[in-house]
This record gives structure tokens, sequence and C-alpha cells, in this order.
């Protein structure tokens, strides 16, 4: 396996961990009460939803996984969003899948 495709999985994993980590888990439960309460209307929502939360803590998760490990002759400005994309529908399936499964 190359060093790329290791270090993109790891990104998608680390991308359904926190998106789950910030949606769902308990942990993570006073940050959404206390966006519901004083944050801009519906960001507590927002947070609950890991088709939207997950879009963007994927984007992050790849940027730093591109920058880390380039893939050669790709430019960033290309494959950042196409890979945050791709990844950010399977962070919400693997969501979907798990609220299905309780």
């Amino acid at each position: 396996m190359s060093l790329w495709v290791a270090s993109a999985l790891l990104a998608l994993g680390a991308s359904v961990r926190l998106t789950r980590l910030v949606t769902v888990d308990k942990v993570a439960f006073p940050l959404r009460r206390w966006a519901a309460a004083k944050g801009p209307p519906g960001l507590g929502a927002w947070l609950s939803c890991p088709w939207c939360v997950g879009f963007w803590i994927t984007l992050v998760c790849v940027a730093v996984q591109w920058f880390a490990v380039p893939l050669a002759g790709v430019p960033w400005w290309y494959a950042i969003p196409a890979e945050a994309l791709t990844f950010a529908y399977v962070v919400g399936m693997i969501a979907d899948l798990e609220v299905a499964a309780e």
C-alpha cells in the first residue's frame, strides 16, 4: 500500500470519528446544548447533522493529509475538494448506517 493511500485512509477514518464525536457522542453534548442556547438560530441542529458537520471536518482532515503527503502530478486545488467531497459522502453514509443500526 502506498504512503498516500495509507494517509488517505487515515484521513477518512479521522473524519468519520471526529464527525461522530461532534454530532452524536455524549462528550460533545454540552457543546451542542450551548450552541442551541447561545449560538445563532439553527447552530445546535447543524452540530447534530453528520452530513453538515462531516463535510467541514472532512475538508480539514483531507487538507492536512494532502499537505503532509501530496499525490504527485495532481494539483492540490483540484484534489482537496474532490477528495473531501468523496470522503464526506462516505462519512454521511456511515453515519446513516450507524443510526439505522441503533
